[in-house]
This record gives structure tokens, sequence and C-alpha cells, in this order.
């Protein structure tokens, strides 16, 4: 694996690039931005970045969490302030199949079709100019920026397993920016 530091040079439009990659780790803290992915699909992802106007870095950071800081599951992708810990984020490609499978999924019990939207959505997945992109999101911060998270973010109290499972629950669109939103806030 090999860790990128993430720069914004002239633009912060991660999303698209992550399209060439099947699965990465994305990280935000005070020192900035990183991205862990596999070394095969370093020189590509750094090219694609590139072209979106942000600088990737190899460099020798640890992503691991900070002593003393409590653990918190995402929600959602709300950007949070910089008083985080540490602030982590998986995600992986979703195939067209898969992709297609959700997008087009029936509605209210199978009684309704995919509406007009999905339909839309799904012509552009299987176009190429977006993407379907599958993320789990954990967090550590301290008790004071949890409470100012408390829509996006839910301190693992009890269930300390939470953190070990690998499914990756949310779904974002490259095309929406969610990522980009999150990590260079």
């Amino acid at each position: 694996m090999t860790v990128l530091r993430l720069e914004p040079v002239g633009g912060t439009a991660i999303d698209g690039a992550l399209s060439v990659v099947d699965a990465a780790t994305l990280a935000r803290r005070a020192g900035g931005a990183y991205m862990e992915v596999a070394v095969a699909d370093a020189p590509r992802l750094v090219r694609r970045l590139a072209f979106a106007g942000i600088a990737a870095t190899p460099c020798d950071a640890d992503l691991i969490a900070p002593d003393g800081l409590i653990p918190a599951l995402g929600v959602d992708l709300a950007p949070l302030s910089e008083t985080m810990g540490l602030d982590l984020v998986w995600i992986r490609r979703l195939g067209l199949g898969e992709a297609t499978m959700e997008i087009l999924r029936p509605r209210f019990g199978g009684l309704l079709g995919p509406s007009d939207a999905a339909r839309m959505r799904c012509r552009s997945v299987l176009h190429g100019t977006d993407v379907m992109l599958a993320w789990r999101r954990l967090a550590w911060a301290t008790r004071s920026a949890l409470r100012h998270a408390r829509t996006s973010l839910r301190p693992v109290v009890f269930d300390r397993e939470a953190m070990r499972r690998s499914d990756l629950d949310g779904r974002a669109f490259a095309s929406e920016g969610a990522i980009s939103r999150w990590l260079f806030a």
C-alpha cells in the first residue's frame, strides 16, 4: 500500500479521479488530507488527480488514531471542524452490475418501478460519465467535537465490534462531489 499526501492546487474534485481505483482509504486530520491505495493503482491515480488540480505526493504518514480520543461511526459525509483527531473513509468503486441493480431497485416493495431520475442516473453510470462509490466512515475525536457533530457521527459506546466491520453501507456518486466536500472542507 502507498500513502499519498493530497494538496489542492487548482481544484478539489477528487470524486471523479477515484474512478480509476477499485478501493482506497481516505484520511483527514489537522495535518492535511491523505489517501492510501494499492501500489499498482498509485501512478494512474496520481495522474488523474493532477488533471483534477490536486497534487499527490508519496509520504510516510501513519493513518493510526491518536490515543485518548473517542471513536465514532459516520452517518453521512458532512465535513466537520478541524478539531477532529482522525477522520477515515474507506471507499470501493461499485461495478456496473452492482451499481445498476441498486439504482434500478423497485420502489415501495416492488409496487413501483424505478423513477425517471433513477433511469437517467443509471444511463450516466452505464455510459461511464458517473461512478457509484460505496463508503464507510470512522472518526476519532474529543467529546466536545463529537457533541458538535451529533448529526454526522455516532460515538461507539457499547459495540466495539462495529469499528472492525468491513461492510461499506454508504453510497455516493462521483458527480455529487460529497467526498471532495468532506476531504477538503
